[in-house]
C-alpha cells in the first residue's frame, strides 16, 4: 500500500491566544462582529473563564450603583448630592420630608428639556411635579373649575365640620366611620 496524504483529511485548527493551545475550530465560538463569520481568538473554556471573571467584576453594591447613576445621569458626585441636600435643609425641596422611613432616598429633579438639575425631591413630589409639567394647563383648569362643581356637589367647611362631629359621635357609639356622600351633604 502506498503512503496516503492525510493532510487532505485534517481538521482545521486555531491557536488560543489565552492558553496557547492549538485546537479544532469547533472549540472556538463564532464571532460575527466584523461583517463575516470568524472564530473568536480564545477557545471556549478560556472565553467562559474570561466571561465569568468580567461578570464578577461587574457585580456591585447598591451604593456603587447609586454613585455610578449619579455620575452617568446627572454628572454629580456623592459630595455634590450631599451639598445639595444640606442646602435644602436635609429634606425634599417641596414638602421637606427627610430621607428615612417612607422616604428612602431623594430623587434628583431635573429639567428634561435642558438637563438642568433643580433640586432633590421625595418620590411623591417628584411624581406630582412630573405630571404638572406634562399637563400644566389641565391642573390649573382643574383647580379653577373642578368637575364636581358642575354637579352642585360642593361640600362647604361648615358641612364638613358637622359631618366630622356626627362621625365622631358615631364612632363613640360604635357605628363605624360614616361617609361623606351626596345624600348626607344636603
Amino acid at each position: 500500500m502506498a503512503d496516503t496524504d492525510l493532510t487532505a483529511f485534517s481538521v482545521p485548527t486555531k491557536r488560543c491566544t489565552k492558553c496557547s493551545l492549538t485546537k479544532p475550530l469547533s472549540e472556538f465560538y463564532v464571532s460575527r462582529r466584523q461583517g463575516g463569520v470568524q472564530r473568536q481568538c480564545r477557545c471556549k473554556p478560556c472565553q467562559r473563564a474570561a466571561n465569568a471573571a468580567n461578570h464578577a467584576k461587574r457585580i456591585r453594591t447598591p451604593e456603587e450603583i447609586r454613585r455610578a447613576k449619579l455620575r452617568q445621569l446627572y454628572g454629580m458626585t456623592e459630595a455634590d448630592y450631599d451639598r445639595l441636600l444640606a442646602r435644602q435643609g436635609g429634606g425634599c425641596a417641596v414638602c421637606r420630608s427627610r430621607p428615612g422611613g417612607d422616604t428612602r432616598i431623594l430623587s434628583v429633579d431635573h429639567n428634561h428639556t435642558t438637563g438642568d438639575i433643580r433640586g432633590l425631591l421625595c418620590t411623591g413630589c417628584n411624581a406630582v411635579l412630573g405630571r404638572i409639567e406634562r399637563f400644566p394647563g389641565r391642573f390649573a383648569q382643574y383647580l379653577r373649575s373642578p368637575p364636581a362643581k358642575s354637579f352642585g356637589f360642593m361640600v362647604r367647611r361648615e358641612q364638613i365640620k358637622a359631618l366630622r362631629q356626627r362621625r365622631g359621635k358615631q364612632i363613640e357609639r360604635g357605628y363605624g366611620a360614616g361617609r361623606i356622600s351626596r345624600s348626607s351633604v344636603h
